[in-house]
């Protein structure tokens, strides 16, 4: 499936060239058809005028349905694999323990831990925050600022210009618990400083949260991640 989206996503416009100079030609078939079919006469001849007509139609609906079909699959369905994919793969990092922990468990702790297994899970990993990673020409947060208190609808700007751009998706997570939480996504650029959406922080808790932007390349591959450090008090 992701292979195919893949397929569409690289040859987008090209299929686009061959859907439309399809749609000209039987088009052009269409209008043949129809002026044939008032010009004829004979009922053989209306016949088979119609029967052109009616392929004429049908392929035109065809492509049309297909255009709008890799659109809508471009669009809107490969953001939300994409970041979908993201969210699972940290919940999952998160909750697998370490083969560490499985052997330094004694009887006592054995016994324990089915009790309660809480009390000996590994803990979610923090967010990591590298603020090279943040480029001031390509990708970058530059509104809300580090470390920044916010609350209620929050403004995010900054600036998302690079060659090979696929889309690019905006998420938060606690500063303690790794579990990014997709709230925006777009395939348009920012080649200039700019709103990239209004946040409505009011849904989480008061807390110290992490902001990132993560852009991704037309083959599916990810610059690193622009992390902004902020405060959330609701």
């Amino acid at each position: 499936m992701n292979d195919i989206i893949a397929f569409f996503q690289q040859y987008e416009s090209v299929i686009y060239f061959v859907l439309l100079t399809g749609m000209i030609i039987y088009s052009w078939r269409f209008y043949a058809a129809w002026q044939e079919l008032r010009g004829s006469v004979f009922g053989l001849e209306q016949v088979n005028a119609q029967r052109r007509l009616n392929r004429s139609a049908l392929a035109i609906f065809i492509m049309l349905i297909l255009g709008v079909g890799v659109f809508s699959v471009i669009s809107f369905v490969l953001p939300v694999l994409d970041t979908s994919a993201m969210v699972g793969f940290t919940a999952i990092e998160g909750d697998v323990p370490s083969a560490g922990d499985d052997d330094s468990a004694g009887g006592a702790d054995s016994s324990d831990s089915a009790a309660n297994p809480l009390a000996t899970a590994t803990p979610l990993p923090t967010v990591e925050i590298d603020p090279t990673s943040c480029d001031v020409d390509s990708v970058n947060i530059t509104a809300p600022l580090t470390n920044q208190e916010v609350s209620g609808v929050v403004e995010v700007t900054g600036i998302v210009n690079v060659e090979d751009f696929g889309f690019y998706v905006i998420e938060y997570a606690q500063a303690n618990a790794a579990l990014w939480n997709p709230i925006y996504s777009s395939r348009v650029l920012v080649p200039e400083e700019g709103t990239l959406l209004e946040w409505d922080s009011s849904f989480a808790p008061s807390g110290n949260y992490v902001l990132q932007l993560v852009v991704t390349r037309h083959d599916n591959t990810e610059y690193p991640p622009c992390r902004i450090p902020i405060r959330i008090s609701n």
